[in-house]
């Protein structure tokens, strides 16, 4: 993987997450924070712990320490979690844009703990593996917004390679693009 391929699929992760994001905040804050039968919970919580994954991992592709995680339960609108989430997601892309062609072959030593404890990766393996659980969990949620009578979208790689191919604003660099 070299830094440009890192950069592109980054960019779909946010991408698809920011269009799944656009059907989350129309839900009022009890469909939000409403338990469902699968997973982690509820749309809050699906979303929290996508957030948190995603910026352990991204710490450690920066070379920094694991972070606490943030409970989602404090925020229990959909809006106050997408402040949170729009936060962490504009540092987990300043991280992947510093590393160059390199770096992405370097492996990275952390902690697993119940997971089988110390473990070795590439930073490429570990990018591969945010995009694919962000992919399981969107799938998830999505699968929840349909249970809660919301609108779902699709969130396809190659919808969003089309969309890089013709120049569509917001396909690239994480930001949404039209659905």
């Amino acid at each position: 993987m070299n830094a440009a391929e890192a950069r592109e699929l980054f960019g779909y992760n946010q991408w698809a997450h920011d269009k799944v994001w656009r059907c989350v905040l129309v839900l009022d804050a009890e469909r939000f924070t409403r338990a469902l039968p699968y997973s982690v919970g509820s749309i809050c919580q699906q979303l929290g712990h996508v957030m948190n994954v995603d910026r352990s991992w991204c710490a450690r592709l920066g070379g920094e320490p694991d972070h606490e995680w943030i409970a989602p339960e404090a925020f229990p609108t959909p809006a106050a979690l997408h402040g949170e989430w729009q936060a962490h997601a504009a540092r987990n892309r300043a991280v992947v844009e510093s590393i160059r062609d390199a770096g992405w072959a370097e492996v990275i030593h952390y902690d697993m703990g119940s997971y089988g404890g110390l473990r070795a990766s590439t930073r490429g393996q570990i990018l591969r593996h945010v995009v694919n659980h962000g992919t399981d969990h969107r799938a998830q949620i999505l699968a929840g917004l349909a249970q809660l009578g919301a609108a779902t979208v699709e969130h396809d790689l190659m919808f969003y390679l089309w969309q890089l191919a013709e120049g569509a604003p917001g396909a690239g660099a994480g930001r949404s693009a039209p659905a």
